[in-house]
């Protein structure tokens, strides 16, 4: 069965990806489980970021 974080991010229609932090629930309030989401977050939007500037400055858009 597929859970409900893989077809939400189906749905977004963008690029996502899922990630789950071992041991960790779902308020994160295990230790340096918070701070691992965090660190995954800024890792992605540096990533998608990049590659979205990368994107807009090959087909000359600003």
């Amino acid at each position: 069965m597929r859970g409900l974080n893989e077809l939400a991010a189906e749905r977004l229609g963008g690029r996502s990806e899922v990630i789950v932090v071992p041991g960790a629930g779902h308020l994160f309030e295990e230790s340096g489980a918070l701070a691992r989401v965090a660190d995954l977050a800024a890792n992605w939007f540096s990533s998608e970021l990049a590659a979205s500037v990368g994107d807009a400055a090959s087909t000359g858009a600003q």
